[in-house]
């Protein structure tokens, strides 16, 4: 497992609602990234393809932002990645999402 705790500044002063809704309008549709609301647990993503983003929190002053993610990196690792890179690239594949039981 691998969680990232990230912090970054921000150009303009946004709640973390505004900040999620960035996220998930971003990533809607994007079979292996799921945005959710608290912090990603270990228990939830463990054994699944994919991460899931959230937590999101900002500082008091508006300008700095928390986002926390969790991936198994046992799961989504060079094979998965180069199946994403390929759906990029060429297009969606679903029969193979659907064989890797990420959906």
């Amino acid at each position: 497992m691998i969680q990232h705790t990230i912090n970054l500044p921000l150009n303009r002063e946004m709640k973390a609602r505004d900040i999620r809704n960035i996220y998930a309008d971003r990533f809607a549709g994007e079979k292996l990234i799921k945005v959710i609301g608290e912090s990603p647990s270990v228990k939830n993503i463990s054994g699944k393809h994919g991460i899931e983003v959230g937590g999101f929190g900002v500082h008091s002053s508006g300008k700095r932002v928390v986002v926390n993610v969790t991936i198994d990196n046992l799961l989504k690792g060079a094979a998965t990645q180069c199946l994403q890179n390929m759906n990029l690239a060429l297009g969606e594949f679903p029969c193979l999402w659907e064989e890797m039981k990420v959906c």
